[in-house]
């Protein structure tokens, strides 16, 4: 292949010390995201994109939910493009996904969340990615 012994050692260190940090950076975003949604009416939510998605990879998204504590939802993609929490992912884009359970309740999905996706954190963002129900 012609790869030189220090250009393998660089590979090598960079994702070891990516692995590394990438808990973190998780973590951060995690606890940012408490931050934001902490006291905020039920339904309140945000989006966020799972950082170095590799290639294969289904989880691609994760929304965080205000109900008296923050919980999680994973976001799925399959190889078709189609969005869901759980297959048959029926959602053509991330857009419709949101659309939808603003106006059907999450219970189905879990039984610890009896609400909608209903204010979201960062409308203004939402709304510049076509989101329309989000447009001020």
């Amino acid at each position: 292949v012609g790869w030189s012994f220090s250009v393998i050692v660089v590979v090598v260190v960079v994702v070891f010390f990516s692995l590394l940090l990438l808990p973190l950076f998780l973590q951060q975003q995690r606890d940012q995201s408490r931050a934001l949604l902490t006291g905020k009416p039920n339904g309140t939510f945000l989006i966020r994109t799972k950082p170095n998605c590799p290639p294969g990879e289904t989880h691609t998204h994760t929304i965080d939910i205000w109900f008296s504590t923050m919980k999680h939802i994973r976001v799925f993609r399959d190889e078709y493009g189609a969005f869901g929490f759980s297959a048959p992912f029926i959602f053509r884009t991330l857009q419709e996904l949101i659309e939808h359970y603003s106006m059907e309740s999450l219970v189905k999905h879990n039984a610890d969340l009896p609400t909608k996706l209903a204010h979201p954190i960062g409308y203004k963002i939402l709304s510049e990615h076509g989101f329309a129900k989000f447009q001020t």
